[in-house]
This record gives structure tokens, C-alpha cells and sequence, in this order.
């Protein structure tokens, strides 16, 4: 039961990072990948 349980969480998970990182390459395809590098620069030296 446990087991089940682990393994449908597991499949869950790994589909929620495809369909993330299809999104995040939908976004980055369609944005200027520099203003978003320069962004994310910014956010991580605050």
C-alpha cells in the first residue's frame, strides 16, 4: 500500500518537471534570453 502510494507520488512529481520545463523553454524560446539572464542575475544578488 505504502509502496503504491510512494510510487503514484513519484510519477506525480516527475510529471509535474516535464510539464515545468516545458513551460520554462516555451517561456524562454518566446522572451530575450539575455533580459531574462539579467534578471535572474538581479533577483540572486538581492
Amino acid at each position: 500500500m505504502i509502496k503504491e502510494v510512494m510510487m503514484i507520488q513519484f510519477f506525480t512529481s516527475t510529471f509535474l518537471l516535464i510539464k515545468l520545463n516545458e513551460g520554462w523553454n516555451k517561456f524562454i524560446s518566446h522572451t530575450n534570453v539575455k533580459y531574462v539572464l539579467t534578471a535572474f542575475t538581479i533577483i540572486h544578488n538581492i
